[in-house]
């Protein structure tokens, strides 16, 4: 039998869930939505992150739809203090935003009451068209439209529908059988951020040599962009002889022959962007100066770092052996630099232990490459890199020559 207190804490109980349900749902993200009159359809604000496509885009007339009272470029000018409008009997007018673009919603902002079927219809060549949202906005139907109780033609109202999923659309196209009606902005929306430009990398130097590969990169921006996949493609610079193949998928480049090639990145979401930049392929490398070399693991390894050593070594003129340990550089590619410490003919071999069947990161068969002369002005490379005199208490460079640091502040 419950008592007059378990009457009292089951009731506060209850309206405190209550109120924190009403809370959560005022708190929440999603979009505004307003039951419409006959509750078959509603209104609805902008879906959170999305972002205004249309500012700016051209207006047609369409139909014979007569265009007064404003420019129809104040349709799209970002004011809602500027309109446009029609008196010819009804609204017929498309945007066009460009280039195909994935959609989710539209604002319409107007004055005078919105009493018949109004329509938004999408295309990829203004030809043909597809119905995606049609309402009634009459008194006591009030489809789509912010405020459901207006009756004076004078009040400022939104229109406001969610597109079907998946809508996409190069022009947007309203339609509405009213009579003089003012309209101060039209706004399509989309949740899809597109690529707006790349910014290119291929190694330190972007410089490689013949049989070498480097790891081309295009970081997307912005960087909350939907779809940052690109597609690649290498060609000889015009009056190049340069040569190179890259993986169209991953950016991986295999320098050819010596000169110039033109890398080409394109974004795949549709928005049209590219970038490109240049590979400089060098016959040969300057003694002491650094090189860097990419290799693209045909396994995939849980732990990079432990799973897998790779060594690359390099022999040069009477037998001259330096090894150098690749170090990891994500994904997966590995990255080796290495600087000649005399002229003459160098060969590279690489191996990683313990996966010998790793295609990618093993070289077994040695590639060739020729280091000549430093031909510049800084001692670092004219005379060698530094090391410590035979007393201990000084640096030499390698030739021998001392070295001596200053600093000034």
């Amino acid at each position: 039998m419950l008592t007059l207190t378990d009457v009292i804490q089951v009731s506060f109980f209850k309206r405190s869930f209550i109120w924190l349900l009403g809370f959560a749902l005022l708190m929440s993200t999603a979009p505004l939505v307003i039951t419409s009159a006959d509750g078959s359809k509603r209104y609805a604000e902008a879906p959170p992150g999305s972002l205004i496509v249309s500012q700016g885009a051209p207006v047609t007339p369409y139909n014979g739809m007569v265009i007064h009272d404003g420019v129809q470029s104040n349709l799209t000018d970002g004011d809602l203090g500027t309109l446009s409008g029609a008196s010819t009997g009804f609204i017929d007018l498309y945007l066009d935003l460009g280039r195909k673009k994935t959609l989710d919603y539209v604002a319409i902002h107007y004055a005078r009451h919105w009493n018949k079927t109004n329509k938004v219809y999408v295309s990829d060549d203004a030809v043909n068209w597809t119905e995606v949202v049609s309402g009634d906005g009459g008194i006591g139907k009030y489809e789509y439209l912010q405020n459901t109780t207006t009756t004076n033609i004078l009040d400022h109202n939104v229109f406001g529908a969610m597109l079907p999923a998946n809508t996409k659309g190069r022009y947007v196209r309203i339609s509405a059988d009213q009579v003089y009606v003012n309209i101060y902005e039209i706004q399509v929306y989309s949740s899809f951020i597109e690529v707006e430009q790349f910014n290119m990398t291929g190694g330190v130097t972007m410089e490689v040599l013949p049989g070498f590969s480097v790891q081309m990169k295009a970081e997307a921006q912005p960087s909350n962009a939907t779809n940052q996949s690109v597609t690649w493609s290498v060609a000889p610079k015009p009056g190049s002889s340069g040569m190179a193949v890259i993986d169209a998928a991953t950016g991986f480049l295999t320098a050819i022959t010596a000169g110039t090639v033109t890398v080409t990145a394109e974004a795949l979401d549709g928005s049209g962007v590219a970038a490109t930049t240049d590979i400089v392929i060098r016959e040969s490398i300057e003694q002491w100066r650094s090189m860097e070399l990419s290799l693209m693991s045909s396994k995939t390894y849980n732990d990079p770092f432990a799973d897998v050593d790779v060594v690359a070594t390099f022999t040069g003129p009477g037998g001259i052996q330096i090894t150098r340990p690749a170090f990891w550089d994500g994904g997966r590619i590995w990255k080796v630099r290495f600087a000649p410490t005399v002229t003459g003919t160098w060969s590279m071999t690489v191996e990683a232990d313990p996966s010998a069947d790793d295609t990618g990161l093993n070289r077994s068969s040695a590639i060739s490459f020729q280091a000549t002369p430093y031909s510049g002005v800084l001692d670092l490379y004219k005379r060698g890199f530094l090391q410590i005199g035979d007393n201990d208490r000084h640096f030499n460079y390698n030739d021998g020559t001392p070295f001596f640091y200053l600093g000034d502040t």
